[in-house]
């Protein structure tokens, strides 16, 4: 007699059938049940060594395609294959429920060892590895549920079947398979384990008698590991394997119920359960790591409690939160358990940090526009919804104009030329606002000199507009129109963009240069020639723009127009304003 198992992908259960002359028959439910060695005597038939504990009874399918045996099995404990049993035939050959076995040394230690690598959750199909693979046989199909196996192209010592675990285990029993659909099966094979990729090694094992009925049962007597290897030695047909490992955990699962309450903006409360799984010795304390965009913040290790609170939080500010549970046996080898992961995110305050870099991105004889940047990052704590914009006519003046907006630009209008005008932003969450930044002082444009009052065909008469108060020197500054467009704003244009004459008449678009420089000293009324071919040099201005060159009041071009603005430099820093620029004015024909 021959004993199978059917209505499985897995090889240690399913419906039991035996094959006598007759052909194969599936047993019944009472047939197996009577006699607890009949149990037992099956799964040592299959190569199970340590026989079965569960015999589970289902219905007959309707549409089942073997005969039933109803009878009766007489075994003791000393049969090893059914044919040494003595098997009864039923008259009726005939019943309702089927015997559905579970054979296997793990079914008695349940609470403690369990088939590993049924889970494909915990043990992916990435777990598996191997030095070389034939065609069709990779290494993940060594799972004994695959359908298949794993095969090394040959068998010379150096190929194996890898098995990383993910973490620590007990390891009881290895259980491995030949090939599921062809006689190939490894005889003897070498098993190395690891906890640190220090790999050592449990000698040559025993291996299948036969490709995909038997199972070569190893007891390891509890080797602990984090992967296994298997080296296959000597085999049939050729070195293929299905594995199956038998164990448990070392430290404990997971925490459970991972939970933050009570979060403010500087702090948060932190709970969890206990793990259902402990670990083999037993739960005594918890580590909880703190992390903020990926960043390991701090680490701390806890006595057996299920609640921490966590301070000197950053508001508005999101947190990750890795709770795992230790055994007593941490400190050997030096981990804890998988980790509970959640996270949350701190609420908001008004901003600790000002506004910052406030700058004017044009000016008039009446207006000053500014923009500005958000507080530093590490300081908004929130949400920006809002600025504060205030102008004042001192450093720490009252306000006379304010401003509220949610962009980052203000125009202020209505304004005196020639005036220092201070500004100051504050900015705000829904919670509240911050202080105000520091003043920063601006001053407006003055008026623009008239149109030209004389012209030739190469030079054009303005009136200045001669500062009334103290100054340094100014620049003239002169610009060809092209096409009648209008220029950017004077103020616009950094010093380093104002060029010489000759660097003007170079250049295929026009820009600005500077015709002449006029000292506080130097001015002779208010009259000023552009273009009349006159060098003006000034050490003082020539010293801060770094340059060698006079500034040459160039001849104009006929019937083209220009248009004329002032930079007046106000003191030894270096502050200026400038004039907006004057109406156009065009040069007459060539006579």
């Amino acid at each position: 007699h021959d004993v199978s198992l059917s209505n499985s992908s897995l090889p240690y259960e399913g419906l039991v059938q035996i094959t006598t002359d007759s052909g194969t028959k599936n047993v019944c439910w009472e047939s197996l049940q009577q006699n607890h060695r009949a149990k037992e005597t099956v799964c040592r038939h299959l190569g199970y060594s340590y026989g079965a504990y569960f015999l589970v009874k289902i219905t007959t399918p309707p549409d089942a395609k073997n005969a039933t045996f109803s009878g009766s099995f007489d075994c003791s404990y000393r049969d090893r294959y059914l044919s040494q049993c003595s098997i009864n035939s039923s008259a009726s050959e005939s019943c309702s429920e089927l015997a559905y076995i579970q054979c296997g040394q793990w079914v008695y230690h349940k609470r403690k060892y369990k088939p590993l690598l049924q889970d494909k959750r915990r043990f992916p199909d990435s777990s598996f590895s191997a030095s070389a693979s034939s065609e069709g046989h990779s290494a993940f199909d060594a799972r004994i549920s695959s359908g298949s196996s794993w095969c090394a192209p040959v068998s010379n010592d150096t190929h194996y079947l890898q098995v990383d675990l993910g973490k620590q285990y007990e390891i009881s029993y290895l259980v491995t398979y030949g090939d599921s659909t062809s006689p190939k099966w490894v005889t003897t094979y070498i098993l190395h384990y690891t906890i640190d990729l220090n790999w050592k090694t449990k000698g040559i094992r025993r291996g299948n008698k036969n490709a995909y009925d038997l199972a070569a049962w190893e007891y390891l007597y509890y080797i602990y590991a984090r992967a296994l290897r298997f080296i296959p030695l000597t085999y049939v047909g050729q070195p293929c394997m299905r594995i199956e490992i038998w164990g448990r955990t070392m430290l404990p699962d997971e925490p459970t119920n991972l939970t933050v309450t009570n979060i403010t903006s500087r702090s948060a409360e932190i709970s969890w359960l206990d793990p259902k799984n402990r670990g083999i010795y037993g739960l005594s304390r918890f580590r909880i790591k703190l992390k903020k965009e990926n960043s390991l913040i701090s680490v701390s290790i806890t006595g057996k409690v299920n609640e921490y609170k966590i301070n000197n939080l950053t508001p508005y500010t999101t947190y990750e939160i890795y709770v795992a549970a230790g055994s007593y046996s941490s400190f050997r080898f030096g981990e804890f358990g998988e980790e509970s992961i959640t996270s949350f995110l701190t609420s908001e305050v008004a901003p600790s940090g000002p506004p910052l870099n406030i700058t004017t991105t044009s000016r008039s004889a009446s207006s000053l526009s500014f923009t500005w940047d958000p507080p530093d990052t590490t300081k908004q704590n929130g949400v920006i919804i809002s600025y504060t914009a205030c102008v004042s006519h001192s450093e720490n003046g009252a306000c006379f104009q304010t401003f509220v907006t949610s962009e980052r630009k203000w125009l202020v209008g209505n304004l005196n030329p020639l005036t220092r005008y201070y500004v100051r932003i504050l900015a705000s969450t829904k919670v509240g606002h911050g202080n105000y930044s520091e003043s920063e002082g601006f001053f407006t444009n003055g008026k623009p000199a008239e149109e030209a009052i004389a012209e030739t065909s190469s030079t054009l008469t303005f009136s200045l507009k001669i500062p009334s108060k103290t100054f340094v020197y100014f620049y003239v500054v002169a610009l060809k129109l092209k096409d009648g467009k209008e220029p950017a704003s004077s103020d616009s244009y950094e010093d380093n963009e104002l060029v010489t004459y000759a660097e003007a008449e170079k250049s295929s678009n026009p820009k600005p240069y500077i015709a002449a420089v006029v000292t506080s000293s130097g001015v002779d009324g208010n009259m000023f020639v552009l273009g009349d071919g006159r060098n003006t040099d000034d050490s003082t201005s020539r010293k801060r723009r770094s340059t060698t060159s006079d500034y040459f009041n160039g001849p104009l071009e006929p019937v083209t127009s220009y248009s004329v603005f002032q930079r007046i430099i106000i003191n030894e820093m270096g502050e200026y304003y400038s004039t907006d620029w004057s109406p156009p004015s065009k040069t007459s024909e060539d006579t």
